[in-house]
């Protein structure tokens, strides 16, 4: 994983570590939609 990385490029990143790791299609979901908040990209619209 790049410090660089986009929102987007960390969305896709977060849907493929959880489908390896067995997760439903909700939590992956959900994870996704935690991302914005994260200061990391609170500045970054």
């Amino acid at each position: 994983m790049n410090p660089d990385c986009t929102l987007d490029a960390m969305k896709v990143i977060v849907e493929n570590d959880l489908k390896e790791n067995g997760s439903g299609k909700l939590m992956r979901w959900m994870a996704q939609q935690q991302l914005p908040r994260l200061e990391r990209w609170k500045v970054q619209k």
